[in-house]
């Protein structure tokens, strides 16, 4: 009895020590992947990873406490992680907070619906936007099939910004066969388009109605990356933060990273703006990617809609377009989810 004694506690010992010497590389592997993530500043490399820090944190968070319990010789070490835990939740956490912006018991109401849409045919999207009542469409990284296809259907919407602006200026070797798409059924006036560099665009607009105008600025980033990529998504976030932003403004934005990522702080800080998830939680519309590589069950948010203090924000959800019967079996869907943002612009 004392030699089966023996061999149990002798056991467990062998397993205390191999879930202390595992729990110490884990707690090693997240010190530096927070290390990596907190020098995104200084390389592209730790402003990809941000896609990640949402799911490293919470596997973080669970083993923290279980470490904890089950290995009290190393509580500090898990406490240890348990912060870095919660450094790595706490940019996503932040949109669950009540929030705090004006409301307004009249205004004009509009329903804004973004997407990357890079698929062809539309009748889904085409469906989607009908279902929503959408009175502006924001679509990023449409194809040149897509392009015409939506064009010729969305007659609905007449007012329209493009970039490039007509199909046959399309540079194939430039512009990756992506456009980047708004339509409205309320007038457009004074519109802008700007290319930074081969892959980052930023559009603006006049939306017009009773009342005056509200400010509609879109963006799209490529995601963090090497070489001119990267130079271009830098350029036009410094030129976001060199440019006015009136409290009429709605901007919509496809960021090409989470909102765990350096970018999200800096579009966050731009003015006087209110992220529109705020009070509703993370919604993601994407699966998350290092490097351009996508990482199938690891869902992020990428596309955001951010508003000024005399833009409410109503209501806001995240839904997948699925293909309609007339598409099947050529079309599934879109692999990116759209965003309804329902607003109300004081009068």
């Amino acid at each position: 009895m004392g030699h089966y004694g023996s061999e149990r506690t002798g056991m467990k010992e062998r397993i205390t020590h191999t879930g202390e010497s595992l729990g110490g590389s884990l707690i090693w592997a997240v010190a530096c992947f927070s290390l990596i993530v907190f020098a995104a500043p200084l390389s592209w490399i730790g402003e990809s990873l941000g896609d990640l820090r949402w799911h490293v944190g919470l596997s973080a968070l669970g083993l923290s406490l279980l470490g904890m319990i089950a290995l009290p010789r190393k509580r500090l070490g898990f406490a240890c992680l348990l912060g870095l835990s919660l450094y790595n939740l706490f940019p996503a956490l932040r949109v669950y907070m009540p929030s705090t912006a004006e409301t307004f018991n009249s205004g004009t109401d509009i329903t804004l619906v973004q997407v990357r849409w890079e698929e062809d045919p539309p009748h889904a999207l085409e469906d989607k936007l009908l279902t929503e009542s959408a009175d502006i469409v924001v679509l990023t990284g449409v194809s040149n099939d897509a392009r015409k296809s939506l064009v010729e259907r969305l007659l609905d919407w007449p007012y329209s910004i493009a970039w490039p602006q007509e199909k046959d200026e399309l540079d194939l070797t430039v512009q990756d066969d992506s456009s980047t798409l708004v339509f409205s059924k309320l007038p457009l006036s004074e519109p802008q388009v700007t290319n930074f560099g081969t892959s980052a665009i930023f559009m603006e607009a006049l939306v017009e109605f009773d009342g005056p105008p509200v400010v509609l600025r879109v963006v799209d980033l490529p995601p963090p990356g090497p070489g001119d990529q990267n130079s271009d998504r830098e350029a036009l976030l410094a030129e976001l933060e060199n440019r006015p932003w009136p409290l009429r403004t709605i901007l919509a934005i496809d960021l090409g990273a989470s909102d765990t990522s350096l970018a999200y702080d800096r579009v966050r800080e731009l003015g006087n703006f209110s992220d529109a998830r705020q009070g509703i939680g993370r919604q993601a519309t994407f699966a998350a990617s290092i490097g351009g590589l996508s990482l199938p069950g690891m869902s992020v948010p990428r596309e955001f809609t951010f508003v000024g203090n005399e833009v409410q924000v109503l209501d806001r959800f995240s839904q997948s377009i699925l293909a309609t019967d007339r598409e099947k079996p050529l079309f599934r869907g879109s692999n990116h989810n759209a965003i309804t943002t329902r607003l109300r612009v004081v009068d």
